[in-house]
């Protein structure tokens, strides 16, 4: 899925200052936030068969094993993603996920970079952050 052109603002997890958690995914199983100190590496990829841009992440090893407690829980359930507070999307559990890799949409090499960023910690959360980007809000 990785494209020829890859814009990585992968930073080593450690850098990170903040606690505050920047991704969270939300399931009728439970909740798991995370903070950037738990993401090993999160950047922006250009998907060229879809002509698309994601974030593909790495989750350090014991937040991957809880994300795979909580997949393992949620099958067939719809998980809420969220970076910074705004739903990014709503995939439907397949099967537990295991290794803490994954990958989330985004609407555009921007969006890409800002979700990255913000997940990362380099960014900083701001409110409303994503208004007028995509149509994934909720009202």
């Amino acid at each position: 899925m990785r494209g020829a052109l890859c814009l990585c603002v992968a930073l080593a997890a450690t850098t990170a200052s903040s606690d505050t958690p920047s991704l969270s995914f939300v399931t009728e199983a439970g909740r798991f936030d995370l903070s950037a100190k738990h993401l090993v590496r999160a950047e922006p990829i250009h998907d060229e068969a879809t002509a698309s841009w994601v974030v593909g992440f790495t989750l350090s090893r014991p937040a991957a094993q809880q994300f795979a407690d909580l997949t393992g829980n949620a099958v067939g359930q719809v998980m809420g993603i969220h970076v910074c507070g705004r739903l990014v999307s709503e995939p439907t559990v397949r099967d537990r996920i295991v290794g803490g890799q994954g990958l989330l949409s985004a609407d555009s090499h921007a969006e890409a970079i800002a979700l990255a960023e913000m997940m990362l910690g380099v960014a900083e959360c701001v409110p409303g952050w994503g208004e007028g980007v995509g149509a994934r809000d909720k009202p």
